[in-house]
């Protein structure tokens, strides 16, 4: 994962295990377009709020102005991701998290319902709304813009950014609600069915793709259509892979 990593110019600061426990692994079963995936966190649950906390780690956290979070820490080290949400908060920084999977608002709903105060941008997609809704008792499980305007309106610890609620829909279009309650819908960008080969990793990949245009200093439509142009050419590769191709810009 590091030599991996370091050839696309990423800094890591993994935490490293000594013994017999191996890195996490993700099985993934696909059939057609659907998929099933099935975890062994291994040494992925080892994450400490200690080791965010460590000098060299925390020294990263400090030089950093825009956080992405997966939800899936919530399970690991709650502790150690409300440090950083708080940090962020308190210097007016960025702080973004991924709702990641159904079961975290389901099962995890109090740790999620402590770091949402803190988030400038919460990502999901539809099952995720739909979990978060259930979760919560909002009327209407399904009306994914209602959910998207109602994570948006929570109460907010840094009142110098709004929220604004990211939401996918698969081939529907990309919900984008904001705190004062305004929303907007963005298509996706159009694929023959043909084309599909895995859809595996194209939430992440409209994650980073948008980041990295906040990142930038970028609108959202900006931010948006390079979410979509990642999705877009992942979903066309066996596994979260890219063609060497990509317009990174």
């Amino acid at each position: 994962l590091i030599a991996a990593a370091t050839i696309d110019g990423l800094t890591t600061e993994y935490v490293t295990i000594a013994g017999d426990i191996p890195t996490g692994t993700c099985a993934a079963l696909i059939s057609g377009h659907d998929r099933s995936l099935v975890t062994k966190l291994s040494a992925a649950e080892k994450l400490t709020v200690e080791h965010v906390q460590a000098e060299k780690t925390w020294n990263l956290v400090k030089n950093a102005k825009v956080y992405y979070v997966e939800g899936f820490f919530l399970t690991v080290t709650p502790e150690g991701i409300l440090e950083i949400a708080k940090h962020a908060a308190a210097e007016n920084k960025i702080f973004t998290m991924n709702l990641s999977a159904p079961f975290i608002p389901q099962f995890f709903t109090k740790v999620l319902d402590d770091v949402l105060p803190y988030m400038d941008f919460v990502f999901g997609n539809e099952g995720e709304a739909e979990a978060y809704a259930l979760a919560h008792n909002l009327s209407d499980p399904k009306d994914v813009k209602a959910i998207a305007t109602y994570i948006a309106k929570l109460p907010k610890v840094n009142a110098q950014r709004e929220r604004i609620v990211v939401f996918t829909q698969g081939v529907n279009n990309t919900i984008v609600a904001k705190a004062d309650g305004t929303i907007h819908e963005y298509p996706i960008i159009a694929i023959p069915e043909s084309q599909i080969v895995d859809c595996n990793g194209a939430g992440d990949a409209f994650c980073g793709g948008f980041v990295s245009k906040l990142v930038q200093g970028a609108d959202i439509a900006a931010a948006v259509a390079k979410g979509h142009y990642l999705a877009h050419e992942v979903i066309q590769q066996v596994g979260p892979t890219y063609p060497r191709s990509l317009n990174v810009e």
